[in-house]
């Protein structure tokens, strides 16, 4: 069994009726989560992830591109990678996390599958 205690980003379960909204979480090694979120194994998958920010909040774009992309695949499972709490650091150190954001979601993905 793989540890995901290292694991700081979070995966947030989008749906098309609240796309801004962080109402359900996908947590590595809680399968339990994967049915709680009603996701659905039999479609396509997108993983969103955002980008550095000052004010520690979702840049404007990402529930408009959550709703993109459930208005182009409506049966679609869509996840926001949340790693504000790397990404509202000095940029140098954010950038320098991205490392290990990329590594969580790695993680995430394989576990998922």
């Amino acid at each position: 069994m793989t540890d995901f205690t290292d694991i700081e980003s979070k995966f947030s379960f989008r749906t098309s009726e609240e796309p801004e909204e962080d109402l359900c979480y996908i947590v590595p090694g809680q399968p339990e989560t994967i049915k709680e979120c009603n996701f659905n194994p039999d479609t396509k998958t997108f993983v969103v992830i955002h980008g550095w920010t000052v004010t520690g909040m979702f840049e404007s774009w990402v529930p408009k591109l959550v709703t993109a992309l459930y208005d182009r695949e409506p049966t679609a499972n869509v996840i926001v990678v949340d790693w504000l709490s790397r990404a509202q650091q000095h940029y140098p150190t954010s950038a320098a996390y991205t490392k290990l954001v990329g590594r969580d979601v790695a993680k995430f993905v394989n576990w998922l599958q």
